[in-house]
């Protein structure tokens, strides 16, 4: 799975998640931080300025996101989003890697653990 950007699945779904955290419920409409921030991306991308002006939502509640890190490379997570029920709008968004992978090494590495990122001992 190549890095995430606006070429990526995931990164075409991040303007329709957005999209959708907007529409839930106030107070994002007329939110001007929230319009400085589209208006900060959208300078950076054509193709987000489409996809957010398409007004295609989508909620992505799971799925697999490649992260890029200086330290600890690309690693790919599995990611679970938990709306909090007693909190509305307040997501809580869970990350981990299959155990053994190169990827949970990257996670234990970040939480400082010891496991060497490129698997060469540690």
């Amino acid at each position: 799975m190549p890095p995430t950007d606006a070429s990526t699945a995931t990164g075409r779904a991040s303007p329709t998640t957005r999209s959708a955290a907007c529409a839930r419920k106030p107070p994002h409409p007329g939110d001007p931080d929230l319009a400085d921030l589209v208006d900060e991306l959208a300078s950076h991308s054509e193709e987000f300025t489409g996809r957010w002006d398409a007004h295609d939502v989508e909620y992505h509640r799971s799925g697999r996101q490649r992260f890029r890190h200086p330290e600890a490379g690309d690693p790919d997570f599995d990611y679970d989003a938990l709306e909090v029920p007693a909190d509305p709008g307040l997501t809580l968004v869970t990350c981990t890697a299959a155990p053994a992978s190169p990827h949970a090494a990257a996670l234990a590495r970040l939480a400082g653990g010891t496991s060497d990122v490129h698997g060469s001992g540690g």
